[in-house]
């Protein structure tokens, strides 16, 4: 991996998901934590407003990015964007 420009990003919809995202990371450890994106799993700003703010706080644990789906606050739940 340090040979390549990467990102890895994890879309996360319930808690648990983030027991299987430091599960996935232990079998890498040279994964640097700054690369590790976490999105809200959500169609709806209601949904994604309910789930930020505990992935958020999660990356702040972990020096991981929080990558928030700003199509869906600038568009709405519209096809194409």
């Amino acid at each position: 991996m340090a040979e390549y420009n990467y990102q890895l990003k994890f879309v996360i919809d319930r808690v648990d998901d983030l027991q299987e995202v430091d599960q996935f990371l232990a079998d890498f450890p040279t994964v640097d934590p700054r690369r590790v994106l976490l999105m809200p799993q959500g169609r709806h700003e209601e949904e994604l407003d309910a789930r930020s703010s505990w992935i958020e706080a999660h990356c702040d644990e972990r020096g991981w990015s929080f990558c928030p789906r700003k199509q869906i606050e600038w568009f709405g739940s519209v096809r194409g964007t």
